[in-house]
Order: structure tokens, then C-alpha cells, then sequence
């Protein structure tokens, strides 16, 4: 029986993982949440408080950039099911790349992510370079 325990410990483990494997939606919508969350930071470090009209553009510009996230997201991303993990993929010009990986009904997003992000120009610490 002693043998047995640790085996049976591992089953256990591995049918919880394979029954809380992350659905793709959960890697699309984690991903959207990241990318929603630094948009909104590098919007919210150029704003300017005093003009009620730049407010107004600032909460334009976060809605109109949820929705194109939203967008590209659907389209770009998807699941990969490796039974008890599951990887985020997301189409590029050279194929699908991992950014992610979930696990146990959570997703992690790796770096990656940032470093397209500070490439792209949407970074917290500068606001929007464009």
C-alpha cells in the first residue's frame, strides 16, 4: 500500500489538471485583460486632469482600444489542449508563438507579451508613443 499511495497522489493531481484545464476562451480572455489593463496605463500616464475634454478623448480612446484588443484577440489567438495544460498561441508572421500557459483553471501570460507591448509603444512608464 505504501508504494501504491504516491501513485494514486499523482492520478489524483493529473485528473484534477486534465478537469481544470483552462477553455480556450479563459486563454483569450486572460490575454484580453493584460493588454486592456496596459492600454489603460499608458492612456492614464498622459492624461491631462485639468481639460475635461482631453478626460473625454481618454475615455474614448480606452473604449474604442477594448474593442480593437477585442478584436484582434478573437482572431489572433488560440488554445492549445495538451490535457492537463493547455498553451496560449498567437498567430504571427512566423507562426504560432507561445505566450502562454494554463494550468489548474488559471492562465499565465508570459514576458513576452511586455516586450511586444514596449515595441509596439504602449508602455506604462512613457505613456503612448506613437
Amino acid at each position: 500500500m505504501k508504494k501504491a499511495f504516491p501513485i494514486i497522489i499523482v492520478g489524483v493531481i493529473l485528473i484534477l489538471a486534465g478537469i481544470s484545464n483552462p477553455s480556450e476562451e479563459m486563454h483569450k480572455q486572460a490575454l484580453k485583460d493584460k493588454l486592456e489593463q496596459r492600454v489603460a496605463e499608458a492612456m492614464d500616464k498622459d492624461e491631462d486632469s485639468d481639460n475635461p475634454l482631453t478626460a473625454m478623448a481618454q475615455g474614448l480612446g480606452k473604449w474604442l482600444g477594448g474593442a480593437i484588443i477585442d478584436g484582434i484577440v478573437d482572431n489572433l489567438v488560440s488554445a492549445e489542449n495538451h490535457i492537463i495544460f493547455s498553451l496560449t498561441q498567437l498567430e504571427t508572421e512566423d507562426g504560432p508563438q507561445t505566450i502562454g500557459i494554463g494550468v489548474f483553471g488559471n492562465v499565465f501570460i508570459t514576458k513576452e507579451i511586455d516586450k511586444a507591448l514596449d515595441e509596439a509603444g504602449i508602455n506604462a512608464e512613457k505613456g503612448l508613443n506613437f
